[in-house]
């Protein structure tokens, strides 16, 4: 199905008659589409037996302004049905000025975990530093503040260490509120396709190359290794970095030979933003930490396996290539020429259609409830994203911000074994 929309798509570009470059794009768009799903299929997790491993796990939750959220993703891990004995928790109060200070305690007296309280705001890759020196544990999981992991996320994960030379293990996160509103529900086939599709793909090269800071498990000593005084206070055009942190790391272990991968069992669940301000301010930050960290690993890259530099390479050029491309065919062609950009569109349309029957396929539950086709009324967004957003991140590649996201009512839901 995905070969023959694809081959509609590029006849659609034939007879647009564009320049040479601008064919060259829209078969790279379709060599990396199709790749993607035929190694979504060839990818099977290679996982050890349940609780044949059980090593000790320290869960790093550093936080800032995320009030009774906290409290909520710490009682998720101690709810786990890993061994209590084996995890520890340590949260990092980065200077936090609402009441996170009077949940944290909550959470300390109620399961015994470990607090770090930082006076002013230090940044969340020093959070991690921090909490990171203490940590005598072999696994280190790192896990933002506003995620709920399931009861085996945690029994799931650690069967992704099945090699010395795996250094991360990427586990699958959805969307907690996601029948909020119609942001929401696109936001969750976003997630959806990111971790399902795309790192599934990824993980057959033994090569994700972002591991998320929602949730991802570390060999302790790999990640000190990497996670040095340099990468907590590494600065860009004189200004250090806050952004992009789970980017950074990923491509720091990769540089080094160490192999990242994928374990679609190991479920949690996380918040995004249910207004369109606050959806703006993280699609913004997330394209700055991508643009800056997929132009550091492109020096490495290559040393990769075949199938994952190729995959690297063309995501790239095609997010670079995005906002060119569509200014010609949105614009210029019907300034200039006076042709209707409708063959551009449409094949944006194949492109959407084709994501939409793999939700519908693919996706564990009802996919009716949570809005099947969904990534249609997406398609504006990801023109916005492409024509301004990209752009935008380029120009304040500079600028640095924790997301705090406004305050909202929180859902009492706890996930549990993979769903809400």
């Amino acid at each position: 199905v995905a070969f023959l929309m694809l081959i509609f798509y590029v006849k659609v570009t034939e007879v647009l008659k564009l320049h040479w470059i601008f064919v060259v794009y829209s078969v790279a768009v379709a060599t990396l589409t199709v790749a993607r799903y035929v190694f979504f299929m060839l990818y099977k997790p290679n996982l050890l037996p349940s609780g044949e491993y059980e090593p000790s796990i320290n869960a790093i939750v550093p936080c800032l302004n995320e009030s009774e959220k906290i409290y909520l993703t710490v009682r998720s891990i101690y709810r786990s049905k890993y061994p209590r004995k084996m995890i520890s928790v340590t949260i990092v109060d980065d200077g936090s000025t609402d009441d996170t200070a009077l949940w944290i305690s909550k959470a300390q007296k109620d399961f015994g975990c470990n607090v770090i309280t930082l006076k002013q705001n230090e940044g969340k890759r020093n959070a991690i530093q921090i909490a990171l020196k203490e940590s005598v544990s072999e696994i280190t999981v790192l896990i933002d503040s506003d995620v709920q992991v399931s009861r085996n996320g945690f029994t799931e994960i650690v069967r992704g260490f099945t090699s010395e030379k795996i250094a991360i293990v990427c586990g699958n996160t959805g969307v907690s509120n996601v029948n909020r509103n119609l942001l929401t529900r696109m936001q969750e086939m976003y997630y959806y396709l990111s971790y399902r599709l795309f790192r599934s793909a990824e993980s057959h090269f033994k090569t994700v190359v972002c591991c998320a800071g929602s949730f991802s498990a570390y060999r302790t000593n790999i990640l000190k290794d990497v996670a040095s005084q340099d990468w907590a206070n590494h600065k860009f055009l004189g200004v250090r970095r806050t952004y992009g942190d789970d980017r950074s790391l990923t491509r720091l272990v990769l540089a080094k030979g160490y192999d990242t991968v994928y374990q679609p069992n190991a479920n949690a669940v996380t918040f995004v933003p249910e207004d369109l301000g606050s959806f703006i301010n993280q699609q913004s930050r997330w394209r700055r930490g991508y643009l800056f960290e997929a132009l550091m690993a492109s020096t490495h890259m290559w040393k990769r396996p075949f199938g994952a530099a190729v995959l690297f390479y063309l995501s790239l050029f095609l997010v670079m290539m995005g906002p060119i491309v569509m200014v010609y065919c949105l614009v210029l062609t019907t300034l200039l020429v006076g042709t209707m950009p409708t063959g551009y569109v449409a094949a944006i349309v194949v492109i959407s259609t084709l994501h939409q029957v793999f939700f519908a396929i693919f996706k564990e539950a009802h996919v009716l409830k949570v809005g099947a086709f969904t990534l249609f009324p997406a398609i504006p967004f990801w023109f916005f994203t492409t024509l301004v957003l990209i752009p935008l991140a380029l120009l304040s590649i500079k600028k640095n911000s924790w997301l705090t996201r406004r305050k909202r009512a929180m859902s009492q839901n706890i996930v549990s074994d993979g769903n809400t």
